[in-house]
């Protein structure tokens, strides 16, 4: 027999992110779902080793982004700072952990070495594990705000009651100002939250199938498991939950978007990735749910996790211009602002990152490594992808500067904020245009400096390969020990004839 609930979701879709984050009755979702990303988030951004002024600019970054979605104050600083990447940027012992950190280093110029890659990294071996962990640092996906269907579905949104969505907004108003009490008392609320998410996923392993299940309720089953299992850093039960839950979708002619976008950014895990497969999901989940108020909190949350695959070589600077050239066909709205200024702040990151890769290997004193044919071979790709992005990063700051105009001609949330007002009703009231302007210049300065020190970074390339062929030089054959071991053997033989 089938339940009315079972067969809530035929009309909308099962799997779809309107599906699980659209309250039920709710007219709206729009604002529901902005509102369970900000409050529900799994991740908040602090500011470690940052500097005073340091501080003041990632803010005005962050508060530009939290603005689009009508927050103001700690709150709107917060959701931007999660949305540019909180994520562990750089695998291994760099000393800078903290997506936020690199951004700072990112945007203050230098060219002292922060990010030691001669510290026994160039060949460090993948660790699924230590990516789950890096991971819990990362944007992730709120929980689900409508938990209605199959039982099991029912009885893991009641395993979730008194989650984060409920008490984040305590630590922002008990604590408005400070933002290390505010990092605290979001933390404490995570642990709480993994161990809810963790119930709820051995709730509904209670719950057997039954024949009497339509293929709908196995659809939401199973995307709910996968949703549970991504938010619990399991990204193989994640992976696999997904992939049956979107061939029921296809199966039942449903746009299985949530199922989608998990699979897709779990199969980033695999000691081996498959790209272009998993962007092809990633772009079906964000294509075909194309009003999803959450799309910028997928983006975010997908090149969090490939920035890791870029820094442990996995990957290529071409994936991340594959995700920019498709956002770039996406609807000209706040949504978009918000995705660009992600891409903006991941490329300067990454510049940072190869920045230093070239300098730290260039100027390594480890024999080991300098001799090493990889190393050289590193140093010279590292250099091309720094070029390679620094035209990605102007040309996004221009389409930036197109976009804000086309939308402060129409009739869209940027107006509202323009004029001082919050969409979602606060009193508050935001001041967008400069705050966006400012975060532009930010951008736009830090990436003159790095187009300025190009050919010093080249210079530091030339040096080392010269250096490394003087080398060879005036070292001896690999064969010689070998042809005077032969020559000796061939004089004592003399001796006896």
């Amino acid at each position: 027999m089938i339940s009315l609930s079972d067969t809530a979701f035929a009309a909308d879709g099962a799997s779809t992110f309107e599906s699980f984050y659209r309250p039920a009755f709710s007219i709206s979702w729009v604002i529901a779902g902005l509102s369970a990303v900000v409050i529900g988030i799994l991740v908040f951004v602090g500011l470690p080793v940052v500097g005073p002024g340091m501080v003041a600019v990632i803010g005005t970054i962050g508060t530009s982004i939290g603005g689009l979605f009508g927050l103001a104050g700690v709150a709107a600083t917060n959701f931007g700072l999660a949305i540019l990447g909180g994520g562990a940027l750089v695998t291994g012992g760099f000393g800078m952990a903290g997506g936020t950190a690199v951004l700072a280093a990112a945007l203050t110029f230098g060219t002292q070495v922060i990010f030691d890659y001669s510290a026994g990294t160039l060949l460090s071996k993948y660790e699924s594990s230590k990516f789950s962990e890096a991971s819990l640092t990362m944007m992730s996906l709120p929980l689900p705000v409508n938990t209605d269907g199959p039982k099991s579905v029912e009885a893991a949104g009641k395993a979730l009651k008194g989650t984060l969505a409920a008490d984040s907004w305590h630590c922002v108003k008990q604590f408005p100002e400070s933002i290390d009490e505010f990092k605290q008392c979001i933390a404490s609320k995570q642990k709480a939250q993994r161990e809810l998410v963790r119930g709820a996923i051995a709730v509904m392993g209670t719950y057997k199938s039954t024949p009497e299940t339509s293929l709908e309720g196995a659809e939401r089953e199973n995307a709910m498991s996968a949703l549970l299992h991504f938010l619990a850093n399991d990204y193989i039960g994640a992976k696999n939950a997904a992939q049956r839950a979107y061939a029921l979708g296809i199966k039942s002619s449903d746009t299985p978007t949530l199922p989608a976008f998990i699979w897709a950014a779990s199969m980033l895990y695999d000691d081996k990735p498959n790209f272009k497969d998993s962007f092809s999901r990633f772009q079906y989940a964000i294509a075909a749910e194309p009003k999803n108020p959450l799309t910028p909190v997928l983006f975010s949350a997908y090149l969090d996790r490939l920035s890791y695959r870029l820094n442990d070589r996995a990957a290529t600077v071409a994936e991340i211009d594959r995700i920019n050239a498709f956002s770039q066909a996406l609807g000209d709205d706040e949504r978009k602002l918000a995705i660009q200024q992600t891409l903006l702040a991941h490329y300067l990151m990454q510049i940072k990152v190869s920045q230093q890769r070239v300098i730290s290997l260039t100027n390594t004193q480890n024999k080991g490594i300098r001799e090493n044919p990889l190393t050289l071979e590193i140093v010279k790709v590292s250099f091309m992808e720094y070029e390679q992005m620094l035209n990605a990063g102007s040309s996004l700051i221009q389409r930036q500067n197109a976009l804000l105009e086309v939308l402060a001609s129409s009739s869209t949330w940027w107006k509202v904020l323009k004029a001082g007002k919050n969409p979602l009703g606060s009193s508050n009231q935001v001041y967008l245009d400069d705050a966006w302007s400012i975060s532009l210049q930010n951008f736009g300065k830090a990436l003159a400096d790095y187009r300025n020190d190009k050919p010093g970074l080249a210079q530091r390339i030339a040096l080392f390969e010269k250096e490394l062929d003087d080398a060879r030089k005036v070292q001896p054959p690999l064969d010689a020990p070998k042809q005077e071991s032969w020559s000796l053997i061939n004089w004592i033989k003399g001796i006896f004839k």
